[in-house]
């Protein structure tokens, strides 16, 4: 998958190499039902326990999308 990514979300995209911490931010859940960030991504490959290609598509699929719902750009 493809697409143009907002300056501002390619400056905050380190925010999602881990899991966010719902201690921090308890109404996380309230809008991400499925969270998914890069690091856990990258431990489920390297353990080998995405089983296909498209399991892995739909994992960045989950994290793209919760990115959008975290994060807020001000030009």
């Amino acid at each position: 998958m493809c697409c143009a990514v907002p300056c501002c979300a390619l400056q905050l995209a380190w925010v999602f190499n881990k899991p966010v911490d719902t201690s921090q931010f308890a109404d996380y859940t309230t809008y991400v039902s499925q969270p998914m960030d890069f690091g856990t991504m990258l431990t489920k490959m390297e353990a080998k326990q995405y089983n296909e290609p498209a399991e892995v598509c739909l994992a960045e699929q989950w994290e793209e999308s919760n990115q959008r719902k975290g994060t807020v750009c001000s030009d």
